[in-house]
C-alpha cells in the first residue's frame, strides 16, 4: 500500500515548515538553515559533508534551504549538481517543500534546473496541489508551464480543480477553468465540480461552471444532484441559477428540433406589397385584352352573312396557328383521293358491262356448232367491231375473238 493511503485522515496541508532539532543536523544542514553559503562551501571543500547528505529526519541541505527560503544556498547547491528530486520522510521533494512554504524564488530555481513537478508525497499531493491550497496563481501557472499535470489526483481523489473548489479558491478556479480541465472528474464521493460548488454554497463558482456547459444532472454517491444540495441547504441563488440553466437548455433543444422561421422585417413587408401590386396590374391588363378579343369576335359575327359560312370558317381558321391548318389540308387531300377512287370504281363497272355485251355478241362453241357461218369472221369486220367498242379494250377483245375462232375451227 502506498504511504499516502495510510494517512487518509490527514491532507498534508497543515504544518508546512520543518520541526528542527540541532541534534538531528549535520554541519551542512545547519549552514543551509542559516543561509550561510560560505559555511556550506567550507563543509563541502573540507569533505565534512556531501551535497546530498541527509540529516536524522531524512532531509537534505536543499530541503532545509528551500523550507527556510534561502535562494543563495539553493543556487549554490544546484550549481554543485545536487540531486533535485530526493524526498524526505514524507516523500516530499525540495520543490514541494519550497511551494508548501511559499518560497517562490527557490521553487523557480529548481524548476529552471529540471526538478520534477509531478512527484506525489505521502498524502498524494503534488507541488500543484500545494500551490492551489495556498492560492498562489503565479506559482500554479509556472508549474503548469513546466509540465505539471492538472488532472493529478490527491488523497481524496481530488484534481486541481476539485481541490480549488473544495478550498473555496474562486480566483484559482477562474484561472484553472482557462486551462480547460476535465469538468466531469469526480472525487472519492463521486462529486463533480458543480456538486462540490453547490455543496459549499459557492455561488460565483457555480455561475462560472454553468458558463462552461457542465452536466447539472450528475449524481454523487448518495444520488444527490447539485440542485438537490442547493435546495437542502437553502442556497436560493444557486438553485435559481441551475433552474434557469436547465430552462435555457430545454428551450435550445426545442429550437434545434423545430427551428423558428426568421423574423419578418419592414423591408420584407414593403417588397411583398410591391410584388402584389405588380401581379394585380398584370392580371388587370390580361383581363382587358380578353375583353377586347371577345368584342372583336362579336363584331365579326354581326357583320358576316348567315349564308356565307364557307367564307367565315376560313377567316376564323386564319387566326389559328399553322398546327391547326395542317389537319384541314390533310382532310382535303383525303377527299380528293376518295373522289378519284369512286371514279375508278365507276369506270370498272362500265368496262364490265361492255364485256358482257361483247360476250353476248361473240358466239360460244356450242352455238357455232349449230350454225355453219361465224359472225364477223372477216378481219375487217373484227376490227370494225373493236373500234365500235372502244380502243381501250382492243387487246382484250382481239384475244377473245382469236380464242373463239380456234374453237370454231376444231369443231
Amino acid at each position: 500500500m502506498a504511504p499516502w493511503r495510510e494517512n487518509r485522515g490527514k491532507d498534508g496541508f497543515s504544518n508546512p515548515g520543518y520541526r528542527v532539532r540541532q541534534k538531528d543536523l549535520g554541519m551542512i544542514h545547519k549552514a543551509a538553515i542559516a543561509g550561510d553559503v560560505n559555511k556550506v562551501q567550507e563543509s563541502i571543500l573540507l569533505r565534512l559533508n556531501d551535497v546530498n547528505d541527509r540529516d536524522n529526519k531524512n532531509r537534505t541541505a536543499l530541503h532545509l534551504a528551500c523550507a527556510h527560503g534561502h535562494p543563495g544556498v539553493v543556487a549554490d547547491l544546484v550549481a554543485r549538481k545536487c540531486q533535485l528530486n530526493l524526498t524526505d520522510s514524507e516523500n516530499r521533494t525540495a520543490l514541494i517543500k519550497a511551494i508548501q512554504c511559499q518560497e517562490e524564488v527557490c521553487a523557480s530555481i529548481l524548476l529552471e534546473h529540471g526538478a520534477d513537478p509531478n512527484v506525489r508525497d505521502m498524502y498524494g499531493n503534488t507541488a500543484l496541489h500545494y500551490a492551489i491550497d495556498n492560492g498562489n496563481i503565479s506559482m500554479a501557472e509556472k508549474l503548469l508551464a513546466y509540465g505539471a499535470d492538472i488532472e493529478a489526483k490527491s488523497q481524496g481523489e481530488c484534481t486541481s480543480l476539485l481541490l480549488a473548489i473544495n478550498r473555496k479558491k474562486e480566483q484559482m478556479v477562474t484561472f484553472l477553468l482557462k486551462k480547460k480541465p476535465d469538468l466531469t472528474a469526480i472525487d472519492n464521493f463521486r462529486r463533480t465540480a458543480l456538486i462540490l460548488a453547490a455543496y459549499n454554497g459557492s455561488t460565483g463558482v457555480v455561475f462560472q461552471l454553468l458558463q462552461h456547459n457542465v452536466d447539472v444532472c450528475c449524481q454523487d454517491i448518495s444520488g444527490w444532484t447539485a440542485e438537490d444540495y442547493a435546495v437542502a441547504y437553502n442556497f436560493q441563488a444557486i438553485r435559481r441559477l441551475i433552474s434557469e440553466y436547465k430552462a435555457n437548455k430545454r428551450c435550445k433543444h426545442l429550437q434545434n428540433r423545430n427551428p423558428v422561421a426568421p423574423a419578418v422585417t419592414i423591408e420584407d413587408c414593403m417588397n411583398s406589397v410591391k410584388l402584389s401590386l405588380k401581379v394585380a396590374e398584370k392580371m388587370r391588363k390580361c383581363r382587358n385584352k380578353k375583353m377586347e378579343v371577345a368584342r372583336n369576335l362579336r363584331a365579326d359575327d354581326s357583320d358576316s352573312d348567315d349564308d356565307d359560312d364557307d367564307e367565315l370558317i376560313p377567316k376564323r381558321r386564319e387566326r389559328k396557328s399553322d398546327n391547326h391548318q395542317f389537319p384541314r389540308q390533310k382532310s382535303e387531300e383525303y377527299n380528293r383521293l376518295a373522289r378519284k377512287t369512286s371514279n375508278e370504281k365507276n369506270k370498272v363497272k362500265r368496262d364490265l358491262c361492255s364485256k358482257d355485251d361483247l360476250n353476248d355478241m361473240i358466239w360460244s362453241p356450242e352455238t357455232s356448232s349449230e350454225d355453219d357461218d361465224l359472225p364477223y369472221s372477216n378481219d375487217n369486220n373484227f376490227m370494225l367491231f373493236i373500234e365500235q367498242h372502244g380502243m381501250e379494250h382492243k387487246g382484250e377483245i382481239a384475244k377473245r375473238l382469236r380464242n373463239r375462232s380456234h374453237q370454231y375451227v376444231r369443231y
